[in-house]
């Protein structure tokens, strides 16, 4: 089905999606269908709330028989040949966004972060060892707040 690419890769890069980041708002969702990139702007007046900018890279696969995967939540009816750009989506604040099931999870998790991070009990975050790529974040993000980039 024109998919002759995934010969090229590793179990891993077919199975997981391999997640990278451009400091400071920008993460890059790899997986062997396509590519997520996201962008998180702050609202210019209102530390509580930012802006989260999706855009989905999709490899064309000229095949009738195939079709965009369902958890990459393209629209129905969405031309997939890259003839015609799409038409940008907008959601309000408080709208569940149709972007997925798997972009949907992390979503309906952000207001519950958002209050454990105002939480008395809230010291600090704890890290796991998966979560390099935050940690590193965070350091940069403390070393302008300081003064020392």
């Amino acid at each position: 089905m024109g998919l002759d690419h995934y010969d090229k890769l590793t179990d891993g890069q077919l199975s997981d999606g391999w997640i990278t980041g451009l400091f400071p708002n920008v993460q890059i969702g790899m997986h062997a269908e396509g590519v997520f990139i996201m962008r998180f702007v702050p609202h210019a007046t209102d530390p509580n709330r930012f802006y989260y900018d999706n855009m989905l890279l999709y490899r064309h696969v000229d095949e009738p028989n195939y079709s965009v995967p369902t958890w990459m939540a393209m629209p129905e009816g969405i031309d997939t040949t890259g003839q015609t750009r799409p038409q940008i989506e907008r959601w309000d604040a408080g709208v569940e966004p149709a972007i997925g099931p798997v972009l949907l999870q992390d979503f309906e998790l952000v207001p519950n972060v958002q209050r454990g991070l105002k939480s008395r009990g809230f010291k600090g975050p704890l890290w796991s060892e998966q979560e390099a790529r935050l940690r590193h974040f965070h350091r940069e993000v403390d070393r302008y707040i300081d003064g020392k980039k």
